[in-house]
């Protein structure tokens, strides 16, 4: 209601109109409702689309279009509502506008990764002497190369992770005592039991 009495001032003070009162109609004719005939074929060729009739269908049905023709044929009655619509070209134009706010079919190529452990993971303990040991093995020296041995923590964390994998155990078969060296790539420790 204040729209309407806005309007009426604007009109009457700033666009120095005349306000009459009543009803204003657009048009006082009914108008039919419009068919306008066309092809599936011919939307997908437009389109570069591959729909099928039933899925034309649908979209108009969405529209409140009802459909009629077999097989390739349409035959579109468009509602009084959409006077906008009356060629073949209008319709392309809807089914285009509808496709468009479909979600993307977004196809992912899907690999398949399959992870082989190395089989070389072992450790080996040679006895070098009455109290040397070496531990050779590829997993291990490189577990000791990634180690930052230069703090009390690093080396505790290795003595952890080496006995985690058994190598205080290996070392204990062999003959490893206490005070024992065991040498691993370029680092050696005493071995403590």
């Amino acid at each position: 209601m204040w729209r309407g009495v806005l309007l009426r001032l604007l009109l009457r003070n700033d666009a120095n109109g005349t306000v009459n009162e009543g009803e204003i109609k657009a048009a006082d004719v009914q108008r039919n409702p419009s068919v306008v005939k066309t092809t599936v074929s011919y939307i997908n060729k437009v389109l570069g689309t591959e729909l099928s009739r039933s899925e034309m269908e649908k979209i108009f049905d969405r529209l409140g279009f009802t459909v009629d023709g077999s097989k390739d044929e349409l035959i579109v009655t468009v509602p009084n509502r959409r006077w906008d619509i009356s060629i073949p070209a209008d319709l392309v134009e809807e089914v285009a506008k509808e496709e468009a706010e479909k979600p993307a079919e977004i196809k992912v190529a899907e690999k398949e990764y399959v992870y082989k452990k190395p089989e070389d993971d072992g450790f080996k303990v040679e006895r070098t002497g009455e109290h040397s040991f070496v531990v050779t093995g590829n997993k291990l020296e490189r577990l000791v190369q990634r180690t930052n041995l230069d703090h009390t923590d690093g080396i505790m964390l290795l003595a952890r992770k080496l006995k985690r994998m058994g190598v205080d155990d290996a070392l204990r078969e062999k003959g490893a005592v206490n005070g024992d060296d065991v040498s691993i790539a370029d680092f050696t420790f005493e071995f403590v039991d």
